[in-house]
């Protein structure tokens, strides 16, 4: 589930960022972004047409996780 806070909304468009690791297949994000369309659809009635998803891959040394430390960089 996308918090609220991350996502931008008005009555006819929904529009959902989405940051992630480097790699997944076309077939994985497909089914992510079927799965967001549709759980905003099923939980709150929103039109799947007007789901709108931008997703950005990064790779993993650019990550940090708190205290100004990036875990995956070795």
């Amino acid at each position: 589930m996308i918090p609220a806070s991350w996502a931008f909304s008005d009555r006819e468009l929904h529009f959902y960022p989405g940051t992630l690791n480097a790699g997944l297949a076309v077939d994985q994000k497909r089914a992510f972004c079927k799965a967001i369309a549709d759980g905003s659809h099923e939980r709150h009635s929103l039109r799947r047409e007007g789901v709108f998803i931008r997703l950005v891959e990064i790779t993993k040394e650019n990550w940090s996780f708190g205290n100004g430390k990036a875990q995956y960089e070795k």
